[in-house]
């Protein structure tokens, strides 16, 4: 008596063909896990710079409140000795409030950028919060 072994030959070819289409969406998935990894760290690195771009920005606010700190101390002390009229004085003061709301907003955008991670002097330290890298389904459609 002989078996015939075509039903089990074909049980195995479905078998081998089952298992390659699950390693290539293995394959596939580690591909977009790796992309995602890229955008990621493309996402990081843009940060990054947009961080110190704005710690520039604030350092540029400071620079200009200070100036217009100057030169409302010096017009008030102009304004006390009768060298320049109280509009001068109210325009100096005026600048120096815009200064000082300028260097509140680039600080806010700052901390905007931060995410509640701590700021210190090197921005490629910081731990940013990851919130918008969404979690991925390995064996999603398997």
């Amino acid at each position: 008596m002989q078996l015939d072994s075509t039903d089990t030959d074909l049980s195995i070819e479905k078998t081998k063909a089952q298992i390659a289409q699950l390693d290539a969406q293995i394959n596939s998935q580690n591909g977009a896990i790796n992309v995602e990894y890229a955008m990621t760290d493309t996402q990081e690195v843009q940060t990054f710079n947009q961080i110190d771009q704005q710690k520039a920005a604030i350092a540029s606010a400071q620079a200009t409140y200070k100036n217009k700190q100057i030169d409302y101390n010096r017009k008030l002390q102009l304004l006390e000795v009768g060298a320049i009229a109280q509009s001068d004085l109210d325009d100096a003061k005026m600048a120096l409030d815009v200064a000082s709301a300028d260097l509140a907003q680039q600080q806010e955008l700052l901390n905007q950028l931060l995410g509640g991670a701590n700021d210190n002097a090197n921005t490629q330290d910081i731990n940013l919060p990851n919130a918008s890298v969404k979690p991925l389904n390995l064996f999603m459609g398997i």
